[in-house]
């Protein structure tokens, strides 16, 4: 599961209960942010973190990608829901 994901990790949970779980972690400039996300990976029995080191920023969005964008942040908001 990534941390790009527009899918929650709590639903992702839910739904496998019993499959091994990792976490894809894309480590933002908010470190307290990127805590929190391993934080609740742990709370949710993730058994793995992946960290991304190849993408240390978002380039520039063609309008194409506004919707992936879109997507993006709102999903990284419903992880605290």
């Amino acid at each position: 599961m990534s941390s790009l994901s527009t899918t929650s990790m709590k639903d992702v949970a839910q739904q496998a209960p019993n499959a091994f779980r990792w976490f894809q972690l894309y480590i933002t400039k908010n470190r307290k942010f990127t805590e929190a996300m391993i934080r609740e990976a742990e709370r949710l029995n993730y058994r793995a973190i992946v960290v991304t080191v190849d993408a240390p920023y978002l380039g520039k969005l063609s309008r194409r990608n506004d919707i992936f964008y879109f997507l993006f942040r709102n999903s990284i908001f419903d992880f605290f829901s």
